[in-house]
């Protein structure tokens, strides 16, 4: 949307009309630079994803076929109470991480280690 300035033809005026300009333009490109730093670590998170729903869905293939044995050689009643008597526990660390002035949350997922 155009703004119409109503302004004395002088050359002071002029002068102060470019260097709003100037600075509307400083301000457009910063705002260019954080999209794009912004974009690129959407990509950088997208990839990470991508690897960890790859890795999570193979470890959950090997723990269906694992489970699948379980339930095979002792029966569904040990493999319950043996699931039951498993050590449950993880650990998320959550924080935020600071791109050009936006806070990213970051979320950090430890080791899970099974009994």
């Amino acid at each position: 949307m155009a703004m119409v300035l109503t302004v004395s033809p002088t050359r002071m005026e002029l002068l102060k009309i470019k260097k709003r300009a100037s600075l509307a333009q400083k301000g457009h490109d910063l705002l260019k630079d954080k999209m794009d730093a912004l974009v690129m670590e959407l990509f950088t998170i997208l990839k990470r994803i991508h690897g960890s729903r790859v890795k999570a869905i193979g470890q959950l293939s090997n723990a269906y076929l694992a489970l699948s044995d379980c339930m095979a050689d002792l029966g569904t009643l040990e493999t319950i109470q043996a699931a039951n008597e498993a050590k449950k526990g993880l650990h998320i660390e959550i924080s935020t991480r600071n791109i050009m002035g936006i806070a990213v949350p970051m979320v950090e997922v430890g080791e899970v280690e099974r009994n």
